[in-house]
Order: C-alpha cells, then structure tokens, then sequence
C-alpha cells in the first residue's frame, strides 16, 4: 500500500509526528483499516520547501549527506516512538470496545496473600507483611475498592476457588502471587484475574533489593492501575530506601499485631522498638507502635492514663516523619476521642486519614464508631458499612453493626446482631461485652454479669475471675460501675 518514502499514519499519530520535526508531508491518500477510525497515506518531502543551489561544492555536499543521515536516523526514531504511541491508542480504543477488557470492568479488587516461595516458613511474616504493604500501596488507586487485609488473610493457605472468593469478598477481580527472598534479593511474582471466569488478565514480575523493597511495592501498585486505567494517587516524592533489618522487624511487628493474643502484642513492641532503633526516621514503626500502645488496655491490666499518652507521642512522631500516613491519622484521632475527649480534633483526624485512604477498613470502622457515639447514628452507620464492603469478614466490624443499634438505643435490635456473630465464633469476646451492655440498658443485670465474665474469660486480659464484691452486683448502679470497671 506504501512505497519507499511514504508511511501510514493515524491522525493523532500524525499530528504527534508533525509537532515533533521540520520534515514536511504531502497527504496521499486515505484509508481504512480494522480497529482503526481512519488512517491516511503520506509522502516525506525533505527539501521541497526551500530554493536548491545551481552548485555544490564537494563540502557542502559531504555535509549535506551527513545532515541527512542525522534527520533521517532522528526521523526514524520519532516514527517509533509515533508508532508506539499509536498502537497503544489502538490498543486503549479495543479495551474500550471489547466488553470482557480489563479497563473498563475493574472496580474492585482483593490481593490476595502472597505466597511464600522462599523455602523457609520462618519467612511467612514477611510474605504476609508484603501482603499487607501492597494492599496499602494498591489503595492508592482512585474509584477502586480495595478489601482490607483482615479479610484475605482469611484464605491462606485455602484451596478456595478465586470465583468463590470473587463472590464472598464482593469483588470482581483478585490480585495472585508469590514472593521469593533470597538474601537481600526480593522477587514477587503477581497475576490480576477476573473474579467471574477466572480469566488471567495480565502478569508481572518485579525484583529488587531488600533495601528498595519500598520502591518494589510501589512500582506493583503503578503496573496494576496501568492495566486497570485508573490514577494511581502516589505520594510526593521518590520511595526511600529503607534499611533490610528494620523493615523486617516492622513486618514482624505488623505480623505479631494480627496475631490477636497478649503475648504476640508484647512481642510487636519488642520488634517495632528494636525498628526504630536500627531506623529512627521510618515513621511507620511509629505508627506500629501508637496501635499497639493503644491496644494494650484491652489485652493487658495497663490502665488507659498509662498506655494513651504513649500512643499519642508515637502517633505524633510518626506524623512528623510522614504527615501524609494515614494510619497514624487515624490512631491520633483514637486517642483524642477516647482518652482526650477532644471531639472536634479527634474528627479532623478520622477524615484526614480516610482522604488520604479512603479505602481503609479500621479508619472507617472508628469513625463510625465516633459519629455513633456523638448521637450520628445514620453517619455512623454508613461509615460502618463501608467498613464491612472493604473487610467483609471482619468479626470486629460486624459486632460494631450490632452496637451501633446499641447506641441508637435499639436493644433488641443490637441482641439480634452480635448474636450473628457468635452463631460465626462463639469464641469471639467482643460480641459477649455488646451483648451485656445491652442486658445491663435492659435492666437484666445478672445476665449482664455473665456476658461481662464471658468475655473476660475469652479476651485474655487476665482477670479471669470477677472479685467477689462485684460478683454480688445486681443494682443498676453497680452494674454501671462492673462496665466502666472492665472498660478501664
């Protein structure tokens, strides 16, 4: 269809092209072809414009010919790159016309647990670390649902099927992969997959060293908003470096938290303080620590005038290093709504953790929280729910379904939801303390009594008895005095 000189351009590839050098185009023709709106024949013309010389001397000549050469090699490349540029246009416009394409269908997505191919099971904290990391750094992509990590770590290990997962998570599309570490080398290997079909939508491999693993995560989450075509919101700034030995202890710090029990949350301490030690500028140790600090209430004897003001100081710090980490926003705004009383400062946080990541489970859920216990019930219920679309299987955030009906003052309403929950776990404790705080507005006290001892007993805090001046509480007062006692 073209002979020498000539070459088929698109418009917009033309338009590219012309933006980009001297060369002048004489149009020859049009055309269309499969795929593409039009394409249009055109002639190079190099010289055509301006008067030629009657002589040349042997100088001008050798010099002409290796200007040529210069604007034929530099007209060679622009053709490449246009040619480039057009394909991907083409290839963006079949995306948009082919209903199964990955741009348009992805709205929402599960990474699921990486798996550990190192050999080791000493490594699993580290697989599920990086699990962890990437569904923050893939967060980061706007209009798309991310669920939290609460709810697919639920699957290792599984031999579930991703269609099944795709239904029970509510998502269409599921992140796969492993991860490798040999010494400082870190490889990860990821598939995207459509929920329904199963369908491998793309793939990738990314390497690196250990001290770059930030700058790994990171470039993981672009590939995928690329496949996906949506804005990826990346912080300012090139990912830092991090040292290898403080980013391990940060994961198995973040591993221990999730563990749940009293023992592994005063092994997190020992990992994120050893953390800070070997790397006293990465701030989400910081953030580690204020979440441990402001758990230890609930695990431990450790009063809360002794345990808040330590998370507050390391949530502050955190928010010094990195003033755009949303995870240290939101226990800034936990302690200001629990131990502080600082209303209005505690909702300032919440909200600028959720813009910063609004696909955060736990911020949402305290929000929530907040907004019910100010009397905003429908806000809180809403905040809540989004709670439960980001971490569907979080026994946590379905029990505060429940006690947000509690706070509406709605009893048998909040009875019938945290006794879901236990129908899922009976070894849950939280459901048992919701459930006596209900007996107790219901005047039932000695059923509040049990519920409270039922869920000391499977909280592990220690206490597994009651002393026995309380267990002798049956007035209302004293009943509200036994709640205020093991909420302390």
């Amino acid at each position: 269809m073209a002979t020498a000189q000539q070459i088929l351009l698109s418009s917009a590839t033309y338009e590219l092209v012309a933006q980009m050098t001297d060369v002048k185009f004489h149009r020859k023709g049009e055309f269309s072809l499969k795929g593409v709106d039009r394409v249009v024949l055109w002639e190079a013309a190099w010289d055509n414009a301006r008067p030629r010389p009657t002589a040349v001397s042997p100088l001008d000549a050798q010099l002409r010919t290796k200007r040529r050469r210069v604007m034929a090699a530099a007209l060679a490349v622009i053709l490449v790159l246009a040619g480039a540029a057009g394909y991907r246009y083409y290839m963006m416009r079949q995306a948009d016309a082919l209903p199964g394409s990955v741009a348009p269908a992805i709205h929402s997505l599960a990474v699921l647990p990486l798996a550990n191919l190192s050999g080791d099971s000493s490594q699993d904290f580290f697989a599920d670390g990086m699990t962890a990391e990437l569904i923050r750094q893939v967060s980061k992509i706007t209009q798309l649902r991310v669920v939290s990590r609460t709810s697919v770590m639920s699957y290792k290990g599984t031999h579930t099927s991703l269609p099944q997962i795709a239904r029970e998570l509510n998502v269409n599309a599921l992140l796969e992969g492993s991860v490798a570490r040999s010494g400082s080398h870190v490889r990860v290997a990821v598939g995207l997959y459509d929920g329904t079909s199963e369908r491998e939508l793309w793939s990738g491999t990314f390497d690196r060293d250990l001290n770059d693993v930030l700058a790994l995560e990171d470039e993981v989450a672009h590939a995928i908003a690329l496949q996906i075509r949506l804005k990826f919101a990346a912080s300012p700034g090139t990912p830092a470096s991090i040292n290898a030995d403080a980013y391990d202890l940060y994961l198995k710090g973040q591993y221990a938290l999730d563990q749940g029990s009293a023992d592994d949350l005063n092994l997190a301490f020992v990992y994120f303080r050893e953390g800070i030690e070997k790397s006293p500028q990465y701030a989400p140790l910081y953030a580690g620590l204020a979440e441990a600090y402001g758990r230890l209430p609930f695990y431990t004897d450790m009063r809360p005038r002794e345990a808040f003001p330590k998370a507050k100081d390391a949530a502050a710090k955190a928010l010094q290093l990195e003033p755009t980490l949303a995870e240290a926003h939101a226990s800034m705004g936990y302690v200001l709504n629990y131990y502080d009383w600082d209303r209005s400062g505690a909702e300032q946080e919440f909200k600028r953790a959720l813009e910063l990541d609004p696909n955060d489970a736990s911020a949402h859920h305290l929000y929530g929280r907040f907004l019910a216990s100010m009397g905003r019930v429908d806000e809180g219920r809403a905040q809540v729910s989004r709670a439960q679309e980001l971490d569907p299987l979080s026994l946590g955030i379905q029990s505060n379904v429940g006690m947000l009906s509690y706070f509406a003052r709605q009893y048998d309403n909040a009875l019938h939801q945290l006794r879901k929950v236990l129908d899922l776990d009976p070894k849950f404790p939280v459901p048992y303390w919701g459930i006596g705080m209900c007996y107790e507005q219901l005047k039932k006290y000695p059923e509040a009594l049990a519920e409270f001892q039922r869920g000391i007993e499977l909280s592990g805090r220690g206490r597994t008895k009651w002393p026995r001046s309380l267990t002798r509480m049956v007035s209302r007062d004293k009943a509200q005095k036994l709640r205020k006692f093991w909420l302390s």
